[in-house]
């Protein structure tokens, strides 16, 4: 009974909205920060978050996301594993996330490219490939593309631009749109090992959510997060923890009115 109802709210939401694989945190480090992650993008989850992170990237690094229940709604999770390789001619990322349940499921499979100028400035370009599967209606699939910039604005600044389906991907025989996002955002250091962060974001014919966010590195195997976002309103904090190259990130966020969810990452960064 609990699954149909799920199924039913699933299913009218997305049909009747343009919101299908919307712009939704697949990484604990960046959700503690209100979601605040374009201008810093310096992990593979910059797959997802703008593809032009990666170039700032030397080394190997593999991240596994994993929300147990959105919104506190067991039977509906999001999982995401990214992965970035450094090349001479540039960097490589792949990521694949997936949300719902056995009734309702979003998949994209994100396949990015991502160069540099002198380390100061960084494009990127992904390709995404998305599927629904809906039961008892079938599946359905579509292609887009995302592109990104990011730059260091001298010793304490970094602006980042990210353009999420760029190319206005339909998806299914009623050809519902594929969210079409752009965000832009600054990160500000004003000292070693602390991030300020913030990000505008603008879905077509969705109102620009403001997303706000801080970290800091007290010693060097611990981070402490927290951030605020709008629309809906949100607040989040969370804790990081390192040891060579094992990463740890939790992250709790309060969304007002829809409930608390909890999220996990386990990275490995080659580069430490």
């Amino acid at each position: 009974m609990k699954s149909n109802l799920l199924f039913t709210i699933a299913f009218f939401a997305f049909q009747n909205s343009p919101a299908q694989f919307e712009s939704t945190d697949s990484d604990s480090r960046a959700s503690a920060m209100g979601g605040a992650f374009v201008s810093l993008a310096n992990s593979s989850s910059a797959v997802f978050y703008n593809p032009a992170g990666i170039g700032q990237l030397n080394n190997r690094y593999l991240s596994v996301f994993y929300e147990p229940s959105v919104f506190g709604l067991k039977e509906i999770s999001t999982g995401a594993i990214t992965y970035t390789e450094a090349f001479k001619f540039g960097n490589l990322g792949l990521g694949l996330r997936t949300f719902g349940f056995d009734l309702y499921r979003e998949s994209k499979l994100t396949l990015v490219y991502a160069g540099s100028h002198r380390d100061l400035i960084f494009w990127g370009i992904g390709i995404n490939y998305y599927n629904l599967s809906i039961s008892g209606y079938g599946s359905a699939s579509s292609a887009g593309i995302d592109a990104g910039a990011l730059t260091k604005l001298g010793d304490y600044f970094s602006w980042g631009l990210s353009a999420r389906n760029i190319t206005g991907a339909k998806i299914g025989i009623t050809e519902q749109a594929i969210s079409r996002t752009f965000v832009t955002g600054f990160k500000y250091c004003p000292a070693e090992k602390t991030n300020i962060l913030i990000d505008f974001e603008k879905a077509v014919a969705q109102p620009v959510m403001v997303r706000f966010g801080a970290e800091i590195s007290p010693v060097s195997v611990l981070s402490l997060r927290a951030g605020i976002s709008t629309e809906p309103v949100s607040y989040s904090a969370g804790a990081g923890f390192k040891y060579g190259i094992f990463c740890l990130d939790y992250s709790v966020t309060v969304t007002e009115p829809l409930g608390i969810s909890n999220r996990f990452n386990i990275s490995l960064d080659f580069g430490k």
